[in-house]
């Protein structure tokens, strides 16, 4: 088994044979004792490359980049932050003029909700107002429902 401080599991079996991994004054792989396989079944050697199977090499992705001058990343930054204020600012005032013609559209809404429920309370009041007139005029007409014009 590993000790503590050194890797397990799958990070052992791929890193503690490749040489950037080894000690080279000594076998390590001997002192380690590395798990290749199921508990209780060590092997002292990593496993051979076949058709199926190739050990895993890590490699950096791609060489890095040169550093690049802190002025130059500020004013890269200072440009982003511009372009960014300057979209932010024109979508706050698109914004606000859609809710200015939102709020403009309520209020008319509002106005024309108030004025159909006014008419349709007087045109309840003139039907209330004739089947009264109808009732007290014409009692014994034989109308046996109120509030139907027959």
């Amino acid at each position: 088994m590993t000790t503590p401080a050194e890797p397990v599991g799958a990070v052992a079996r791929h890193t503690a044979y490749l040489p950037r991994f080894w000690d080279k004054t000594q076998n390590v792989r001997e002192v380690w004792r590395i798990d290749w396989g199921h508990p209780g079944f060590t092997h002292r050697t990593p496993p051979e490359p076949t058709a199926d199977h190739q050990p895993t090499v890590i490699v950096p992705a791609r060489k890095p980049a040169p550093h690049r001058p802190t002025t130059l990343l500020r004013a890269d930054e200072i440009a982003h932050s511009e372009r960014q204020i300057a979209r932010l600012t024109e979508l706050e005032a698109r914004q606000a003029t859609v809710l200015a013609n939102t709020r403009q559209a309520l209020r008319k809404h509002r106005e024309h909700l108030k004025w159909a429920r006014r008419e349709l309370a007087a045109e309840i009041a003139a039907v209330h107002r004739l089947e009264h007139a109808e009732g007290a005029s014409g009692a014994g007409s034989g109308s046996t429902t109120p509030g139907r014009n027959a």
